[in-house]
């Protein structure tokens, strides 16, 4: 991967809430059918990654998608996206209305 590539993949996981620790520690593949699986996985979550279109629910679940594939081919422990702390709004104790 370029390093422009490899740049805006960490800064897009960073921006996301996710550590680059385990693209950079990543060792590469042996083989040369690892080595195109894991520059296709890589590509695939450079993509995803890069999509302003979808909401943030469906970018996170394509993002751990492509997280889980590049895992897989690269031989990684990349961490995957969690879902955001839910704001719950308490309306006092009566949890309602007054009247």
């Amino acid at each position: 991967m370029g390093k422009c590539k490899f740049i805006f993949v960490c800064v897009s996981m960073v921006l996301l809430g996710q550590s680059s620790n385990a693209i950079a520690q990543s060792s590469p593949p042996s083989s040369p059918e690892n080595l195109h699986a894991c520059k296709q996985a890589r590509k695939e979550l450079e993509f995803v990654s890069s999509i302003r279109t979808i909401s943030q629910d469906e970018k996170r679940m394509r993002m751990n998608a492509a997280i889980a594939q590049v895992n897989a081919a690269c031989g990684t422990q990349m961490p995957l996206m969690q879902e955001p702390d839910k704001v719950i709004i308490n309306q006092g104790q009566g949890g309602g209305h007054q009247q």
